[in-house]
């Protein structure tokens, strides 16, 4: 099953609802956010009924709903760890957060800060959580997981990584969290939609050139393990979202970042595609 957030032309309500192949099924009425749909049983999700709205009349959102957190994993591929020639492997992973203000949706323009000449792209898989956990072991830990989406971890490499007193130092604040750099979607698909959880492809395509092409069983760092060390720190709650690494084939190892008119395009198994294009950041805004 495939669970969507949208708008329908006109109308600024968020809703959800159930996708098919040519249509939507609004279940907003039963579920009103993508945590509320994700807490649900399969039969009562099945059974949820609602007007259907066809694909080209809405358009799509990210799911993720405005008060999730959103987790993001470090050098969690061998390949990219490779790419990127890092001295090790780390005892264990490297967590950083994005903003709500760094989600859109499919669709939406991925935008170029003034202040950043280095602007790359990162395709990961993202987990939803489904149920309220906490010090979760792994063993246990995907029963907390109620579906996968697709998430692009934009990044600004000329921020993320500075000198400070000829020595490597990090600013995930400002690297990570801009504006538009979360884009994610198009949907939630369950876990039955899914391959194996640990060998799922995931592929991004610049402009129609394949950029990245490798699988989750490249991890360092299992789903129930990344569960397992961050509910040992926080509680996850359902609706929140951990995007679980990238692999090797990211813009800074091969002289490539992103301008305006850039279309990138993430594919991963048994979710789908997510589109987005680039461009300029339009300025100050104060409304």
């Amino acid at each position: 099953m495939k669970i969507a957030a949208f708008r329908t032309s006109g109308d600024t309500l968020r809703r959800v609802g159930k996708v098919s192949e040519n249509f939507i099924e609004d279940i907003t009425e039963s579920f009103p956010t993508i945590a509320d749909a994700m807490t649900a049983r399969r039969s009562e999700l099945e059974t949820a009924k609602g007007p259907r709205v066809d694909l080209s009349d809405a358009r799509l959102l990210a799911p993720i709903d405005p008060c999730a957190t959103i987790l993001c994993v470090a050098a969690n591929y061998h390949s990219h760890i490779k790419e990127a020639n890092l001295p090790a492997i780390r005892p264990h992973p490297l967590i950083f957060f994005k903003p709500q203000t760094s989600v859109v949706g499919p669709g939406d323009d991925v935008l170029l800060p003034s202040i950043s000449q280095a602007v790359d792209y990162e395709a990961e898989l993202a987990v939803v959580i489904g149920r309220k956990g906490y010090a979760v072991p792994a063993q246990d830990a995907m029963g907390l997981v109620a579906g996968y989406t697709i998430l692009n971890d934009i990044s600004a490499r000329d921020l993320q990584i500075t000198l400070f007193r000829d020595k490597r130092d990090y600013d995930w604040f400002s690297g990570k969290g801009l504006d538009t750099s979360a884009p994610a979607g198009p949907w939630v698909s369950t876990p039955e939609e899914m391959p194996y959880e640990n060998n799922i492809r995931i592929q991004l395509w610049l402009n129609d050139k394949l950029m990245q092409n490798e699988t989750t069983a490249d991890m360092v760092f299992s789903i129930p393990q990344l569960i397992e060390y961050i509910t040992q720190r926080m509680t996850l709650r359902p609706g929140d979202i951990i995007a679980t690494g990238t692999p090797a084939g990211v813009g800074k190892f091969q002289g490539i970042y992103l301008k305006p008119g850039d279309r990138i395009v993430i594919e991963i198994e048994g979710i789908g595609r997510l589109e987005n294009q680039v461009a300029a950041h339009p300025g100050r805004l104060n409304k």
